[in-house]
């Protein structure tokens, strides 16, 4: 009988296929499924094994159709959501991907993770082609359109909140912050020798920096070939280290044909894409993360750095401000030389206790489990 009388949500996790946002509705739908066995959830969610490895009787998973998930059909997924939505008994729809569902019939809750809608100065917007400039733009005008059908919005940072009611002139009250949880058990595992990696670290005498993303625009990822340049003009005992793979977008592939012509493969080091079982190696290898991102609702990145006492030399954005305390410093996104200068400067210095603060700061971040309690506490009171 008790089970009769559970509360059901509907999580909408459809469009969440790839990086960051698929691992933050993989680890909450896992967390609801262990942890909320009281209550009842319907998700729509990608078609995905490490969805489809989600087995909890509390939990009950509809996977979206492949044909939906090309950016002509966006609004048709919509619907069909809709019709999934329509057939289960829940009043509340928690939607994880930015944007909310055309209804009124049911009070939403939406996180938002979409940094291109609240960066509208940002030099990206120039920097992308043609289909993913119109892509982003459409995304941005579809979630402003969709905002007066959320009841609250959840922000990873109170960064974000604020150019959210600054932009779209929304009431800071429903706005609550959700920050992202760190998984600190994944970062605590044992470290994983790899030799390819130990072979191309070995230069003791060089200041190594790493630059450990994939290939997107707002990266910022070319800027490191005129830094690497200045490097090597200077004679200095720096090394960058990258991690793209000439596949993963043509520009990832002109970046490397550019370290090869430029002949600089002794200055900025390719290591490919490394697995994540490898990535506590890599950190042991390395003296500093350097990110020249120019834009993020939240970087995992970061996080990964101050667990492992690293230093983090990055772009002077408010969102790097928020999140890196300690053990940073902050150079122009746009300068080669003001990058070098600031890489030289974390060089020049060295503080275990700054080191201390910042994998401090790590450690009192929530877990997933505390996340997914702040997220439905302020589900289940609207």
């Amino acid at each position: 009988m008790k089970s009769m009388n559970k509360n059901i949500f509907f999580i909408n996790a459809a469009t969440l296929r790839v990086g960051g946002g698929k691992s933050v509705a993989v680890n909450f739908l896992k967390v609801l499924g262990q942890n909320f066995k009281d209550d009842s959830f319907v998700a729509v969610v990608p078609d995905d094994k490490l969805f489809k490895n989600l087995n909890y009787q509390n939990l009950k998973l509809h996977f979206v159709p492949s044909k939906y998930h090309s950016p002509v059909n966006r609004i048709l997924l919509d619907y069909w959501i809709l019709k999934i939505l329509k057939n289960t008994n829940a009043t509340k729809v928690f939607n994880m991907g930015n944007i909310a569902l055309p209804t009124k019939k049911y009070k939403q809750i939406t996180l938002f993770h979409f940094p291109y809608a609240i960066y509208p100065e940002s030099k990206v917007w120039k920097q992308m082609n043609i289909k993913n400039f119109w892509i982003s733009k459409l995304m941005v005008i579809l979630f402003k359109n969709r905002l007066k059908y959320s009841d609250f919005l959840f922000a990873q940072t109170n960064t974000a909140k604020k150019r959210l009611v600054k932009l779209y002139n929304l009431d800071a009250k429903k706005i609550f912050i959700a920050p992202n949880a760190v998984s600190v058990d994944n970062l605590q595992k044992e470290i994983v020798y790899d030799e390819n990696i130990y072979s191309v670290t070995e230069d003791s005498d060089a200041y190594k920096c790493l630059c450990l993303s994939v290939y997107y625009p707002h990266k910022n990822i070319e800027i490191l070939i005129e830094v690497a340049e200045l490097i090597k003009k200077q004679n200095q005992r720096i090394k960058i280290y990258i991690t793209l793979e000439k596949e993963e977008n043509p520009k990832a592939k002109h970046i490397l044909d550019l370290i090869k012509t430029r002949e600089l493969e002794d200055t900025i080091i390719n290591l490919g894409r490394v697995p994540m079982e490898k990535i506590g190696y890599l950190y042991s290898r390395i003296d500093a993360l350097l990110l020249p991102t120019i834009l993020e609702s939240f970087s995992g990145t970061y996080i990964e750095s101050m667990f492992f006492r690293k230093k983090i030399i990055t772009s002077d954005m408010d969102f790097a401000h928020e999140v890196c305390n300690h053990n940073s410093w902050f150079f122009d996104p746009d300068n080669p030389s003001d990058i070098l200068e600031k890489i030289m400067e974390s060089m020049n210095f060295s503080n275990k206790s700054e080191e201390d603060l910042a994998y401090k700061d790590v450690i009192k971040m929530p877990n997933w489990e505390k996340t997914t309690e702040i997220i439905m506490d302020k589900i289940k009171k609207i």
